[in-house]
């Protein structure tokens, strides 16, 4: 496997290249119609996550004020495991307020049992952000499956199970051309789980210029907990990862 970050200089040679930048003096319109998001996952491992709505709350510190950032996944049980689609969207409306009420407060927000039945109920009806992410890779380890990057890695060597991110972007817009997330969850808490989170997002200055953020993050299910399975059902699980 690859390391979790390539270096920044390999990352840099790789995004200079016409497919991936764009030209300083290239036009930006606001008109760009915005195609679907394409995703993409693979699993490796006996990974201790199952499927659902889930919300993810990365927290970073940026020159001293506190942001919390808001990713909402949809996890499924597929052939070859695990399936994750993200979708990039605003917060409901009163979320969001409560959001913005703590924002340069230094005071890390964190959702109301309320907020998260009011992001469940608007879970069907979300309307696009329009970031621009036209791709997302999600690639998940398991313990048993970490390599040596994985277990050298400061924010992820004592982790429960990895997930790297990559996106892919729509040229234009003062959007960058690629990011990279990582997610190392160390413990389960409640129902959800909390760990660390590094990323790096590539920008176009005109050259290639990596944007580096590093945090924590805390992942929340959304919707009531699952009835337990029977047993037709576990054993239809079991076969389901035979694809691996």
């Amino acid at each position: 496997m690859r390391r979790l970050f390539p270096s920044l200089a390999l990352l840099c040679l790789v995004l200079a290249s016409p497919r991936w930048c764009v030209a300083q003096d290239d036009p930006v319109t606001t008109t760009t119609t915005i195609p679907p998001t394409q995703f993409e996952t693979t699993t490796q491992g006996d990974v201790p996550l199952g499927p659902g709505r889930w919300l993810l709350l990365v927290d970073l510190d940026l020159n001293g004020r506190r942001r919390t950032i808001l990713s909402f996944w949809e996890m499924t049980r597929g052939q070859n495991g695990l399936e994750v689609a993200e979708f990039f969207v605003d917060p409901p409306a009163g979320v969001r307020e409560s959001i913005e009420a703590v924002t340069g407060t230094g005071v890390i927000w964190a959702p109301t049992e309320a907020d998260l039945v009011t992001i469940d109920e608007a879970w069907n009806d979300f309307k696009d952000s329009g970031r621009g992410i036209t791709s997302v890779k999600s690639e998940i380890w398991g313990p048993d499956a970490y390599d040596d990057d994985i277990k050298s890695e400061e924010k992820t060597k004592d982790a429960i199970w990895v997930v790297r991110q990559t996106y892919q972007f729509l040229p234009g817009g003062s959007r960058p051309v690629r990011q990279v997330n990582i997610y190392g969850a160390l413990a389960p808490e409640g129902r959800g789980f909390t760990g660390n989170y590094s990323a790096v997002a590539v920008a176009t200055a005109p050259f290639p210029v990596p944007i580096a953020y590093s945090g924590t993050f805390r992942m929340l299910p959304i919707g009531p907990e699952p009835e337990p399975k029977g047993f037709l059902a576990r054993l239809a699980d079991v076969f389901a990862g035979c694809g691996r």
